[in-house]
């Protein structure tokens, strides 16, 4: 079997079988993905009216899109 890639989505077919017979392949998408990089560490800047906080997003999403902290 050849090497998987974080990140692709995959086509698989797949079957099962009891006492009572096999079923008809279907065919299953997946996403290989990984456990995301931390984000950085929260920094803050103010110019005495306002305070904002910045998070850099990490170096590496694991393979998946990141929609939340």
């Amino acid at each position: 079997m050849s090497q998987q890639q974080v990140g692709v989505e995959y086509q698989v077919k797949i079957q099962a079988s009891n006492i009572v017979g096999l079923t008809e392949s279907d065919s299953v998408a997946f996403l290989l993905a990984d456990v995301p990089a931390k984000p950085s560490a929260p920094t803050r800047i103010s110019d005495g009216s306002y305070l904002t906080i910045v998070m850099a997003p990490p170096a590496s999403n694991g393979g998946a899109l990141i929609t939340s902290y």
